[in-house]
Order: structure tokens, then C-alpha cells, then sequence
């Protein structure tokens, strides 16, 4: 589900693919994943029950779970929490985005080639 988002939250986000795109958006969504998995109990259960809802309610409008869905429909879900008058889905997805964010940036082979 991680790799889903991340996915879906990088093909909005971030700069062009490269040829090693793929392997990049793998070890951010791993990165990602080791973060929320380092929390205290305190900040990882209530962001695991974040990713739940947000994989899970998904069912309720396409019948697939949000890492089943296409891109079109990854992307207008994250919009749809992203512009959400529900304060927590917004929080969760600037939330998963800045982690995302931080990872990808962070990560040499996207700096270097965006020098």
C-alpha cells in the first residue's frame, strides 16, 4: 500500500521519470515504510490506521482497495482527501506526501540529476 501511494504521490510531484525511476520510487517507498515503522506507538498506530482507511474506503467507491486502482483513480482519491474539509484525511496526505518528498529529494540519484 506504501508503494502505492508513494507511486501515485511522486508521479504528481516529481520531476520526470529517469531510467532508474523505478528502482528509486522502490527505495523511497521502502524508506517510507522504515520511517513510519521507527515512530513511537503514539504517532505509528494512528498513521497505520491512516493508511488503512485510505487503502481500504477506496472499496466503497471502485470496489478496489486504493492499490488496486489505476492512476487516474489513485490521483483523484489523494485529491479527494487532499481537499477534504475532514481535517485528518488532509493532514494524512500532507503527511505522506512530505515523507515521500523528503525521501525522494534526499535520495543522490535524484539530486544529481536534477543539478
Amino acid at each position: 500500500m506504501i508503494a502505492a501511494a508513494v507511486r501515485a504521490i511522486l508521479a504528481r510531484t516529481a520531476p520526470p521519470a529517469t531510467a532508474s525511476r523505478d528502482v528509486v520510487e522502490a527505495d523511497v517507498a521502502t524508506l517510507v515504510a522504515q520511517q513510519i515503522a521507527a515512530m513511537p506507538t503514539f504517532l505509528r498506530l494512528p498513521y497505520r490506521a491512516g493508511l488503512t482507511c485510505f487503502d481500504a474506503l477506496p472499496l466503497l467507491r471502485w470496489g478496489r482497495r486504493f492499490r488496486d486502482l489505476d492512476p487516474p483513480r489513485r490521483d483523484a482519491w489523494i485529491t479527494a482527501w487532499d481537499e477534504s474539509r475532514i481535517g485528518a484525511t488532509h493532514s494524512f496526505v500532507k503527511l505522506i506526501r512530505s515523507c515521500t518528498l523528503l525521501a525522494w529529494f534526499d535520495d543522490p540519484r535524484v539530486t544529481s540529476t536534477s543539478a
